[in-house]
């Protein structure tokens, strides 16, 4: 009876069938959505339920096939299409690209390796604390879904365990590097210690109504019955079994058919297919700018005569670029947020509704941001990491507010999600589980942190950076972002030691030592996506560019970015022709 649909409406419903099935197979990235109907489950993570999935991407570009939206069916003169707008014919292009790209990144074996210690994931113990953040725990059955949730640990733990022997197995040859294990077996022996993890589980239901006597009682035999069993299972599994078969050589080059894999990473995560080589070449290029940039705009005008190492280390050794105190820190944060909100609209003609809260963490990077929901009742958040402060200098503070809050990931995701012409799959980007690399749905990372760093950027403009110390902080962090295309592709694809990727990092950033190593272990553990936020700055860039070129007079800013946000998240190669045809149009 489908057939007797409209086009759009068989397209639509596709779209619609899809997004549940993603939900139900992925009852976690539910939960970080907001959709609470999969809350007791846990996602599938057997080699057999990959299998699964390819048969369903599979059977839904069959269906795009027969619509004549993929494929060799394809054809953009068809008459029947013209009943599509361009809006529609777009999403059916993104969708059926974000389908086959989760179809070879599976293929290629991009799964088999999910195992770090980096965070954003890094298997399934840190994937099942991370959703206490997202989960609710409001009413009894909520609590009895957690319950469930904690009972359905084990044997996804079991699950898991499979997946990496698999990997692992001279059938596949794909195991996780020895710089990845670092530190997983002894973070899981740190939650079995002591009784923190029986207080963190306790903690989203503590004080809550909701919690009977009885049930309370059913989450301490589900903790010590489910789900730290769960955990000693999967050490047990890492220590005598899988630590042996880890590879020695981080770069994706030791595992088989390594360079088909990095290429499906850097695919994945830049969007656009850019070699390894092109993006090494490019990072050098960006290096040696942005030095030029550092010597005249920040040593020469505050007339230091030292080299910029020198200069990065006094900086961090002067006290006053410090805080003393955690509060301080946050109402200066909650300043500056308050500071750019108030010049935004000059650039932008369209704000999110979505408020942005300011929320202090004790772990985690310096700052990252999750996004709200779309009803409002949980506000985008910028945490920020209120510990060490000797290692949180004022000089970063604005580019990280502007990455982060407006105009970076809160207005760009934000204005997505508030989009609800948007088909769900773009409106709802499941940001965690970067351990799976390219096995999965899109992340976008070229376009949400190319445009992070456009952001950034456009702070210059914005007149944000008050003295040459701030421009330091922007400078060096641009820095940072050019020095990983290098050493990014240095590690996976050119064979270099973390150990020679941190020295490079450490000369060029004059970042410490200890931090550069760790940074280095993220990028051998995640290939390619620390190369998307160069690749993706540049493209928008090098749109911007073109389009102030073309349009001379008529440029106008703010028409500008609403054509690059709203439309939601694409792969860069796809808004570039976006962006050519918006060019044409403003040309009359």
């Amino acid at each position: 009876a489908a057939t007797d649909l409209s086009l759009r409406a068989q397209l639509l419903h596709l779209f619609q069938e899809d997004f549940e099935f993603q939900l139900r197979d992925n009852p976690e990235f539910a939960s970080q959505a907001g959709f609470h109907q999969y809350s007791a489950n846990l996602q599938e993570l057997s080699p057999q339920a990959f299998e699964h999935r390819l048969e369903h991407n599979a059977e839904v570009l069959g269906e795009l096939q027969k619509l004549g939206l993929y494929g060799s069916e394809k054809s953009q003169s068809d008459l029947s299409l013209g009943e599509l707008t361009a809006a529609e014919l777009l999403y059916a292009e993104l969708f059926a690209a974000a389908v086959e790209g989760e179809s070879r990144g599976i293929q290629a074996g991009c799964h088999l390796m999910p195992l770090n210690s980096v965070g954003a994931g890094g298997g399934v113990h840190e994937n099942f604390l991370e959703l206490l953040d997202w989960m609710q725990f409001e009413s009894e059955g909520d609590v009895q879904n957690y319950i469930a949730r904690l009972m359905a640990f084990p044997h996804q733990v079991d699950d898991f365990c499979k997946l990496l022997a698999y990997g692992a197995s001279g059938m596949r040859g794909v195991a996780a590097s020895k710089s990845m294990l670092r530190r997983v077996p002894e973070r899981l022996r740190e939650l079995l210690e002591g009784d923190e993890l029986a207080k963190t589980l306790r903690e989203p239901v503590k004080d809550k109504a909701c919690l009977s006597s009885e049930l309370s009682e059913q989450l301490q035999q589900a903790t010590v019955n489910c789900f730290r069993p769960g955990l000693e299972k999967l050490l047990d599994f890492l220590t005598e079994f899988y630590e042996e078969r880890a590879r020695s050589e981080p770069g994706c080059l030791s595992v088989r058919n390594g360079a088909e894999v990095y290429a499906e990473c850097l695919r994945f995560h830049t969007t656009t297919r850019k070699s390894a080589q092109e993006i090494h070449e490019l990072g050098l290029a960006e290096v040696a700018r942005i030095e030029s940039r550092l010597q005249k705009e920040v040593l020469d005008a505050l007339g230091f005569k030292g080299t910029f190492q020198e200069f990065a280390a006094s900086s961090k050794a002067d006290a006053s670029n410090f805080y003393t105190s955690e509060g301080e820190l946050l109402n200066d944060y909650r300043r500056l947020v308050e500071e750019i909100s108030e010049v935004l609209p000059r650039f932008f003609s369209h704000l999110p509704r979505s408020k942005l809260e300011v929320v202090p963490k004790r772990s985690g990077p310096a700052a990252y941001y999750f996004s709200g929901t779309p009803d409002g009742k949980r506000p985008g958040r910028f945490y920020v990491n209120v510990t060490r402060l000797s290692d949180r200098p004022r000089y970063n503070m604005t580019s990280l507010a502007l990455h982060e809050g407006f105009p970076g990931h809160h207005l760009q995701g934000s204005i997505a999600l508030e989009n609800e012409a948007l088909p769900n799959f773009l409106r709802y980007i499941e940001d965690r589980r970067y351990e799976y690399n390219a096995a999965r749905r899109p992340l976008y990372t070229g376009y949400l942190e190319g445009w992070a760093l456009y952001a950034e950027h456009l702070g210059e403009e914005m007149g944000l950076y008050k003295t040459p110390l701030d421009l330091f902080g922007r400078l060096s962090m641009e820095m940072m972002r050019a020095v990983r295309l290098v050493v990014d592709t240095g590690i996976h694809a050119f064979g270099w030691s973390v150990e020679r990727a941190a020295s490079y990092m450490e000369e060029k950033t004059g970042m410490p030592a200890a931090e550069c190593l760790e940074e280095c272990h993220r990028y051998a553990a995640w290939p390619g996506q620390a190369c998307a936020y160069k690749v993706g700055q540049l493209a928008l860039e090098d749109i911007r560019s073109r389009a102030e070129a073309a349009l001379g007079e008529s440029f106008q800013l703010a028409a500008f970015h609403d054509m690059l946000l709203n439309s939601g998240p694409m792969p860069l190669d796809i808004l570039e022709r976006r962006a050519d045809a918006w060019i044409s149009e403003h040309r009359r």
